[in-house]
């Protein structure tokens, strides 16, 4: 389910010579979204996950460890927006 919470995006160098890169992040979540069960839930499963931005959560090599602690952040009440 936190894969399926994920947006697509994906960046271009300013000159066009690097290549792109494609990255899934959480910016928010829905209203129907239990932000709070789910972060309990992740923090039982991936105890060593801590909150973070979608920067901060680039530590974790998982996606999926790295989208839980975004959700995380936003459970928390931070914003995730860019």
């Amino acid at each position: 389910m936190i894969e399926a919470m994920g947006q697509w995006g994906e960046t271009f160098s300013r000159d066009g010579t690097d290549a792109t890169r494609t990255f899934q992040r959480i910016s928010e979540l829905p209203d129907w979204f239990p932000a709070g069960l789910v972060a309990d839930l992740i923090k039982q499963m991936f105890p060593a996950v801590s909150a973070a931005d979608e920067f901060g959560s680039e530590r974790y090599s998982d996606v999926v460890q790295r989208l839980a602690s975004q959700i995380l952040r936003i459970a928390e009440g931070n914003s995730n927006e860019w």
